[in-house]
């Protein structure tokens, strides 16, 4: 029986779907640049649009306080773009909305 249950298991294991472990992105105005990884505040990324391009679904994304500029970004139909969120993700400022500003 043990054997059967065993079997049972890894076949489950091996046809089920694979599950995405959701992960937090750091974002901080005050990093040097968008070139790390996001992992941790220590390695954040600078901009929260580089962010959301490494985002999966169900990612969450904390934004510490600061003022963030998006303008930069082309949206791909209409211009100039405040920030470009094709995927289904948690955007939250550490801080709150009053010391967190998204300027576009």
């Amino acid at each position: 029986m043990k054997f059967v249950q065993t079997c049972l298991l890894v076949l489950f294991a091996a046809t089920s779907d694979v599950v995405h472990a959701a992960k937090t992105i750091y974002v901080d105005s005050n990093a040097a640049d968008d070139n790390g990884d996001g992992s941790s505040l220590a390695t954040a990324k600078k901009t929260i649009q580089a962010a959301i391009y490494k985002a999966a679904d169900d990612d969450i994304i904390k934004v510490e306080p600061g003022t963030y500029n998006t303008s930069l970004y082309e949206a791909s139909d209409s211009g100039r773009s405040r920030l470009i969120i094709s995927k289904k993700i948690t955007l939250e400022s550490t801080g709150g909305r009053d010391v967190t500003v998204i300027e576009g």
